[in-house]
């Protein structure tokens, strides 16, 4: 995942949000754990989000971030 490294690391990121692509098939579990787990790890202080679709970005980052 260096993509996903690198872009990990030139920021600080208050939250990260993952799609549903990885995170909705049963057989794309083990990809979707090694996403999260990448986060964890170069974005330790972001909160974590999860959306469904494109259009529901906006709320999930409204509920890992509440002002």
């Amino acid at each position: 995942m260096p993509g996903l490294i690198a872009l990990l690391m030139a920021s600080n990121y208050d939250v990260v949000i993952t799609g549903a692509g990885g995170r909705l098939q049963a057989k794309s579990t083990g990809f979707f754990e090694e996403i999260v787990n990448t986060e964890k790890e170069h974005a330790p202080r972001a909160r974590m989000g999860f959306h469904s679709s494109p259009q529901s970005t906006v709320a999930a980052v409204k509920r890992a971030c509440p002002l």
